[in-house]
């Protein structure tokens, strides 16, 4: 089967899991006001932002930029939306389909309390306020793993619920943990979907595994950094930027202008520490997709859950 492949520049996504006014022990959680700093810090530099499936058709734009979010968790409806209405900014949100309306069982979760997924009702009313919705499958499983008959369900029934429950076409999938190959792109382009999403960016040049720049608690500036990012954009990076941080330079092989590219860089500057890491976990990836940031939020969220009958406070908890 056919894979479409971009005829220019792949586009530039973000893409996050939980926004929260709460701490959480876990990685894949963003602070609202950090959230809303990263909105305000790329919406001053003029960049226009899309849902994720017109970012890919649109591709020979400049200055676009789309917003994703993965797995459905409730706080996308409750703390990003808020500050996405507020600054216009459309978004896209990719649902664990079996998990809708449910608690993340499936997911390693350090929170005290579990975390709610978002119900349906709420998934009608983000798209009503302009969020395209796409698919994560129906159970967050490695797609590359799956016998074909299971694949095809994990893709077909979850894109057919989504359309029944909310009345709206689903075009865009995002494969769990970014893990995808050429047999699981063939599946998803004959369930109907026309892009799908990965991790790893600026590695694919197919519309049914483009990269996205993932975003976590240990990434990016602090709020104060935030503050001033906009003024040091448009002075640009320090010297030995690119060479110091994975993510800023592979930022330079973007085709951002430069101001943006230095934004984007602020808001996903990942620590020597986790560059390195996630660096080595790379190393080991034979599959076309690394899925790095994924695996290795996975990998850390496992290495710092608790053993049974530790009684570690949370500070040792969120300390290694």
């Amino acid at each position: 089967m056919d894979i479409p492949v971009f005829e220019s520049r792949s586009p530039t996504i973000l893409t996050y899991h939980k926004i929260g006014s709460h701490l959480e022990l876990g990685i894949t959680t963003v602070r609202r006001h950090k959230f809303a700093g990263h909105m305000d810090l790329l919406l001053g530099l003029g960049l226009g932002f899309l849902k994720a499936s017109d970012a890919v058709a649109r591709t020979q734009e400049r200055s676009g930029l789309a917003v994703t979010f993965d797995d459905g968790y409730e706080s996308v409806y409750e703390e990003a939306l808020p500050e996405m209405l507020a600054r216009g900014i459309p978004g896209t949100v990719f649902p664990v389909v079996g998990s809708i309306g449910g608690w993340n069982e499936w997911d390693v979760n350090l929170a005290p309390r579990p975390v709610r997924h978002l119900s349906w009702a709420q998934l009608k009313e983000l798209s009503k306020a302009g969020f395209e919705i796409g698919s994560h499958t129906l159970t967050h499983r490695d797609l590359t793993r799956l016998d074909p008959k299971v694949l095809g369900r994990e893709l077909r029934d979850s894109k057919k619920m989504i359309e029944d429950m909310t009345g709206v076409k689903v075009t865009a999938i995002s494969y769990p943990f970014g893990r995808y190959s050429r047999r699981v792109m063939d599946q998803a382009v004959a369930a109907g979907y026309t892009c799908g999403f990965a991790s790893s960016p600026g590695m694919h040049d197919s519309r049914m595994a483009i990269g996205r720049w993932a975003v976590y608690s240990i990434d990016g500036a602090s709020s104060r950094e935030l503050a001033g990012a906009e003024a040091g954009a448009q002075s640009g990076p320090p010297a030995g930027a690119a060479q110091e941080h994975g993510d800023c330079k592979a930022l330079t092989r973007d085709h951002l202008d430069q101001a943006p590219r230095q934004a984007l860089a602020r808001i996903i500057h990942k620590p020597r520490r986790e560059v390195t890491e996630m660096s080595v976990m790379a190393r080991k990836t034979s599959e076309p997709t690394g899925g790095v940031f994924e695996r290795y939020a996975e990998d850390r969220r496992a290495r710092m859950t608790p053993p049974a009958p530790t009684h570690a406070t949370p500070q040792q908890m969120a300390c290694e």
